[in-house]
C-alpha cells in the first residue's frame, strides 16, 4: 500500500496497491469507498480544435492503416450558426439534425460521383474550416472519410478539482465499422445513464446496468431501450404495445412498412421518413409508429421506474451479488451480422490485458476501482503496470469485498483523477517522451467529495 490510504479518511477510503502476476509483472490498481448517495454528475466538454487534432492523430495512426479504400479523413462539427446548403428532405426521408444531413449529401454525392464538383459543399466546408470546426489529414482529394464528430468530446483532465473524484464511464463510437450509418458520429456515446432518478442517456442493446434505488438497495440488471417508456410531444410508447423499435443487431435497416420511423439517438429525433429502409443509426434506433404525421417536437426523454435513483451501464459485470462472474453474459460484435458497437471489443475474458474501470457497490457505498495499463509498444518491464484481464479484475473485485460491479470503457480510455491527482498512469503515452496521451472522451462522471 500507498501513502493515499490515510489521504481522505473522512471522505473517502482510498487505497493504492501493487503486486506482481503469477508472470512476474506489476500490477498496480487504486481502490475507492464513498458514502452514497453524493453530488454526482455527467461531464462533457465542447469539442474544439484541439480536440478534432488528436481525434485525427488517432485516425490516421490507428484506424486508417487498416481500411486502404479511404485515402485521407475529414472530421468536423457542424455549427447552426453555419448554414448548410442540403435540403432537409431526400424522397421520403426528412433530416432535421444537421451533422446527419451533410453526411447523408456527402455520402450521396460519392455514390454518384465526386463531391469536390459540388460547389456549395466546397464553400461550406471551407466555412467549417475557418471556423475551426474541420481537420482533415492524408489525401483529401481523392477518397478522404468524412465524419462528423459529437460536439461534447472532452479531456477530463479539464475536470479535475481538488474536492471530487473525475473518472471516464462509457463506451463510444470510435472504430470506422462504429460509423456505418450517417447517423452516426465520431464519439457519440451510448448506453444508460440516470442521475438523481432522471435518464440522461437512455439503454440501447441488452447489457449490464448498475443500478441503484431511493431505498439504497442496488444490483445489475441487464436493460434495453425495449425497457423504457419512451415520452414524445407528450405521448408514451412502449414496444410492441404502440410502436415497434428497430435496433441493432437485429435491424440494419427498418422493414418496408406503412407509416412513420423516427430515427432517434439518445434525446433526439434526428431525422424521419415514410415507408420504411432507413439505415439504423449504431447508437441508437427506429421508433415505428402507424401514424404517419410527424411529431412537432424532436426531444425524446426516457422513463423506467418512479424509485429510480442512479444507473450507468456499459459492461460487462464483473461480480453480482457477491458473487464472480465468469464470463461475457451479453452479447458482442464478432465480425459477423449486422454490426453493432463497440464492433471491436477485446472477447478474450482470461488473458486480454488492459487498463480498466469500473464502478459499483459494497455495503451500499460506492466504491470505484482503477487498474493502470500500458501499451504495449511503449511498456516497460518492472516499472509499468501491466493492466489486467476481466477475471482478473473480477477476482481483485471479489477479495475486496464488493457486492456488484461492472467494468467501464477501459484501455486509453481508463483514468480517474482524486482531487485533482491522477496517481494512475494513462495507458496511451508519447514514444518519443513517455508521457501520458489523454485520449478526448465524449462523457466522464464527477462525484463531489462532501
Amino acid at each position: 500500500m500507498f501513502e493515499q490510504d490515510c489521504l481522505m479518511k473522512k471522505k473517502a477510503d482510498i487505497i493504492l496497491r501493487q503486486y506482481l502476476t503469477h508472470e512476474g509483472e506489476i500490477l498496480r490498481y487504486q481502490l475507492l469507498e464513498m458514502p452514497f448517495p453524493l453530488p454526482l454528475k455527467q461531464l462533457q466538454g465542447k469539442t474544439d480544435l484541439a480536440i478534432l487534432e488528436d481525434l485525427k492523430s488517432l485516425y490516421l495512426k490507428n484506424l486508417l492503416p487498416a481500411k486502404p479504400e479511404y485515402t485521407g479523413v475529414v472530421l468536423f462539427c457542424c455549427d447552426h450558426r453555419i448554414p448548410d446548403p442540403f435540403p432537409e428532405r431526400d424522397g421520403d426521408i426528412v433530416i432535421k439534425d444537421q451533422a446527419s444531413r451533410v453526411r447523408w449529401w456527402i455520402d450521396k454525392y460519392y455514390r454518384n460521383g465526386h463531391p469536390e464538383d459540388q460547389i456549395e459543399l466546397r464553400q461550406y466546408l471551407e466555412s467549417l474550416e475557418k471556423a475551426q470546426l474541420l481537420v482533415s489529414g492524408g489525401d483529401r482529394e481523392s477518397h478522404p472519410l468524412y465524419l462528423p464528430v459529437y460536439p461534447g468530446m472532452t479531456k477530463l483532465s479539464s475536470f479535475y478539482h481538488d474536492n471530487t473524484v473525475t473518472l471516464n464511464s462509457h463506451f463510444f463510437l470510435m472504430e470506422i465499422s462504429d460509423l456505418l450509418s450517417p447517423f452516426d458520429r465520431v464519439g457519440e456515446p451510448f448506453g444508460m445513464l440516470s442521475v438523481d432518478g432522471e435518464i440522461i442517456h437512455p439503454p440501447l442493446y441488452s447489457r449490464e446496468t448498475l443500478i441503484s434505488y431511493e431505498s439504497g438497495d442496488n444490483g445489475i440488471l441487464k436493460l434495453s431501450i425495449e425497457d423504457m417508456t419512451i415520452i414524445i410531444d407528450g405521448m408514451e410508447y412502449r414496444d410492441k404495445e404502440n410502436c415497434r423499435i428497430f435496433r441493432r443487431p437485429e435491424y440494419g435497416v427498418s422493414p418496408m412498412q406503412d407509416g412513420l420511423d423516427l430515427i432517434i439517438v439518445g434525446n433526439n429525433i434526428l431525422a424521419y421518413s415514410t415507408g420504411g429502409g432507413c439505415p439504423v443509426p449504431e447508437a441508437g434506433f427506429i421508433l415505428h409508429l402507424e401514424n404517419p404525421d410527424p411529431p412537432s417536437d424532436l426531444g425524446v426523454s426516457y422513463f423506467y421506474r418512479k424509485d429510480l435513483n442512479f444507473s450507468i451501464q456499459v459492461g460487462p459485470s464483473m461480480v453480482e451479488g457477491g458473487e464472480v462472474c465468469e464470463g461475457f453474459s451479453t452479447d458482442y460484435y464478432q465480425g459477423t451480422g449486422i454490426p453493432f458497437p463497440p464492433t471491436v471489443y477485446p472477447l478474450d475474458w482470461s488473458h486480454g490485458r488492459a487498463a480498466r474501470t469500473g464502478l459499483g457497490f459494497k455495503n451500499k457505498k460506492l466504491v470505484l476501482i482503477g487498474i493502470e495499463g500500458s501499451k504495449k509498444a511503449v511498456y516497460k518491464a518492472g516499472y509499468d503496470s501491466t493492466g489486467c484481464s476481466l477475471e482478473e479484475m473480477a477476482h481483485i473485485c471479489k477479495e475486496s469485498g464488493i457486492d456488484n460491479m461492472i467494468n467501464l470503457d477501459g484501455g486509453g480510455s481508463s483514468q480517474i483523477s482524486v482531487m485533482g491527482i491522477r496517481s494512475l498512469k494513462i495507458s496511451d503515452r508519447s514514444l518519443e517522451t513517455g508521457e501520458d496521451f489523454e485520449r478526448p472522451v465524449p462523457l466522464g462522471l464527477e462525484l463531489k467529495i462532501r
